[in-house]
């Protein structure tokens, strides 16, 4: 036998899997096999014998020994298959039961609680009516899995299950929450029939009870219409935190009088209790069909001396949201006694909507337009509302008033290309009479996204403008345009001459944006450069390096200002000459800047010589040295790292490096160099005694190795 139950555990290993189904042993030597001593053959039994469905009813003496299988998975598919087999299974009923019990069930003692809870109880509820009176007495059970997987067997069965209601209703005041919680769903799916014992709950000396009969009455809903004066009743009285909040969620559900429910909702929002005044805030929010009598409510709620009790009012309008519409007068009137006004204030207008933009506009039309900036409260409220908010800002930008018409194109600026169907709109409205709506209008216009001639037009037009917060505006927008920007290169060169020095430093800043070519001319750039102050004079120098070869004229003045006093310029113009000038000239002035004083300077000669490469190999005993200067030294390593280094002297100081990478690149230099690096070899053989054991020893080794190929003595 034993053999033969091997045989069959092989052939299951070879498949890979299942046997086919009509590979599968008959019924008889499948329930043999159930109790085999190989788990696989087990597994394979099990799930064979599952297959057949109701023909595996002559099987069930087996699959309820299998119930106290060790092994998770013959015991799972053994339950499904009692599942399956449903009234046909109900001699399985005592064993099922036992399972439940965390105390007697034998195979389930290393299987996960929750699982055998929802598997059993679905075998069981699958049984049905057969099940409903052991079930009923596991609810008297000492043990609370046993009336936990009772009652979620029982609320499977349903509605046939309402001779359990009385065992269901005396097991709601039972710790812990989660058993408490089996109890109500299974009178929720009982429904109809446990509601006049629910009824009767309500009254209930234990506060438990009361609360978990609400809750099964705010889940059983409209089949509990019947008791809504009962519901309204018992909230009136209602003590408890807990059982006042589920009254609360049962008020709605169960259609307690509109005019009865608002009061009793509004004193829940000004209750202290956390979790009532939430559970009444969602209820409230259900309650739609009450809208009339709840907006004048809250709105008188709103205007409470108290600011909590204000802001919770606040709340709950901005959950109700389109709805609320008429809230918004008395919403901006609150919200605008504190400044700035309280967050809350500016989510309930963005959840009401479109139908509070004219609300906030015209809570603005008289403010100081200077004061309405980006971070204004009513720009914020109406980037709060979003798409809905396209259609009325786009008309305001039309509005008589400069404030109006200000917040608007502010408002569709930070939209963002959600508010590109207001583009048109913003193209003409680049043209206002007010320097300030013109400049927040060229914003709106570039953040929408819409790369089209009319934006890069207005933006030329601009540059262009008698006012300089317009022409300042559109300099620093120009960077934002992108390749489409390039037409307005003349335009930039010209504005260089801008009165306004903000102007002249935007205009610096968009230039190299524009990529190489897209200038047509220096000279303007050139003119500027003797008479500007030291930040212009750097800017215009790191124009230049953008410009790259093109700006080749500039080279003699660029030179010069390699000796400017300001260190600023000197880096600047260090990085210029780098990108204009050919390889060779350059790489005696950037190893000539590694001895400037000032730092930047520099660390700008670092750079540049990186990018030189092997070229600048004459710099590497200065980038050496540089090394141990904590604020050179990266930039210092990785220009070293371009270079092909083949100064030993220089190498032998890297190996005393405290750096392990540093040393490690050492290594790998000399290496390199083979027989030409017999004077490292001292300092590799010190580092071998300081490493026993690490990457950089191999490394060490290696050179040493290529070094001197023959052992040394």
């Amino acid at each position: 036998m034993r053999r033969s139950l091997l045989a069959v555990a092989f052939t299951v290993a070879l498949l890979g899997g299942h046997l086919r189904a009509e590979d599968a042993p008959p019924l008889d030597k499948l329930i043999e096999q159930l109790s085999a001593r190989e788990s696989a053959v087990r597994r394979e039994a099990a799930y064979q014998i599952d297959k057949l469905g109701p023909a595996a009813k002559p099987a069930l003496p087996a699959l309820i020994k299998a119930l106290g299988d060790s092994d998770k998975q013959v015991w799972s598919t053994t339950i499904d298959t009692l599942a399956n087999l449903g009234p046909d299974a109900a001699e399985a009923l005592p064993a099922l039961i036992e399972t439940l019990d965390s105390r007697k069930n034998r195979g389930g003692r290393d299987r996960d609680r929750r699982q055998i809870l929802f598997r059993t109880a679905h075998a069981l509820s699958r049984i049905g009516p057969a099940a409903i009176p052991p079930l009923i007495e596991a609810l008297k059970s000492d043990d609370g899995m046993a009336r936990a997987g009772a009652a979620k067997a029982l609320g499977g069965i349903g509605a046939a299950a309402h001779d359990a209601v009385p065992g269901l209703i005396a097991n709601l005041g039972i710790d812990p929450p989660e058993e408490r919680r089996e109890m109500i769903d299974a009178l929720a799916l009982i429904g109809r029939d446990a509601v006049p014992a629910l009824g009767e709950a309500l009254g209930s000396s234990e506060a438990a009870v009361r609360a978990g009969a609400a809750l099964a009455l705010a889940e059983i809903g409209r089949d509990a219409l019947s008791l809504a004066a009962k519901v309204a009743d018992a909230t009136a009285r209602e003590t408890d935190p807990a059982a006042r909040a589920a009254l609360f969620g049962a008020i709605p559900k169960t259609g307690v009088e509109p005019a009865r429910a608002v009061e009793l909702l509004l004193r829940g929002v000004k209750d202290d209790n956390a979790e009532v005044r939430h559970a009444a805030i969602n209820a409230i929010y259900l309650l739609r069909s009450a809208n009339d009598r709840l907006i004048p409510a809250l709105v008188a709620l709103l205007r409470d001396p108290n600011p909590t009790l204000s802001e919770r009012a606040t709340i709950v309008l901005g959950r109700l949201g389109p709805g609320a519409s008429s809230a918004v007068p008395a919403l901006l009137e609150v919200a605008r006694k504190r400044t700035p006004p309280p967050p809350a204030y500016l989510d309930a207008l963005g959840q009401i909507g479109p139908a509070a933009v004219p609300g906030v506009l015209h809570a603005i039309e008289q403010e100081n337009p200077d004061q309405l900036t980006r971070d204004h409260w009513s720009v914020k409220c109406l980037q709060g509302i979003g798409g809905g908010a396209i259609s009325p800002l786009t008309t305001a930008l039309a509005d008589s008033k400069v404030s109006i018409r200000l917040v608007a194109a502010r408002a569709l600026g930070e939209l963002g290309p959600v508010a590109a169907p207001a583009f048109g709109a913003l193209v003409a409205a680049a043209a206002d009479a007010d320097p300030r709506v013109r400049a927040t209008v060229l914003g709106a216009l570039v953040n929408t996204r819409v790369q089209t001639l009319s934006a890069v037009s207005r933006i030329e037009s601009a540059l262009k403008d008698s006012s300089p917060i317009v022409r300042l505006t559109a300099a620093q927008l120009v960077p934002h345009l992108g390749e489409s920007a390039r037409p307005l290169a003349p335009t930039l060169l010209a504005t260089l001459a801008d009165r306004d020095s903000a102007v002249r430093l935007a205009v610096l800043e968009a230039l190299p944006t524009l990529g190489s070519g897209a200038t047509p001319s220096i000279d303007p750039l050139l003119e500027l450069l003797p008479k500007a102050d030291a930040e212009t004079r750097a800017r215009v120098l790191t124009v230049f390096a953008g410009i790259g070869a093109g700006a080749r004229t500039a080279l003699p003045e660029i030179r010069h200002r390699l000796s400017d006093p300001d260190p600023a310029v000197r880096a600047a113009a260090l990085t210029a000459f780098a990108k204009i000038e050919e390889p060779d000239p350059r790489v005696p002035v950037l190893i000539a800047a590694l001895d400037d004083p000032s730092l930047p300077v520099r660390q700008a000669a670092v750079k540049e010589i990186a990018s030189v490469g092997d070229k600048a190999r004459d710099a590497t005993s200065r980038l050496t040295a540089m090394l141990q200067h904590e604020d050179e030294r990266d930039v210092a390593f990785d220009a070293l790292r371009q270079i092909s280094v083949r100064s030993v002297p220089d190498l032998i100081i890297m190996l005393r490096d405290r750096d392990l990478t540093v040393k490690k690149f050492a290594t790998q230099r000399l290496a390199r160099l083979g027989p030409d690096a017999q004077e490292a070899i001292p300092a590799l053989e010190a580092l071998l005694r300081g490493y026993e054991r690490s990457e950089l020893r191999n490394s060490a080794t290696e050179a040493l190795k290529r070094i001197s190929p023959e052992p040394r003595r």
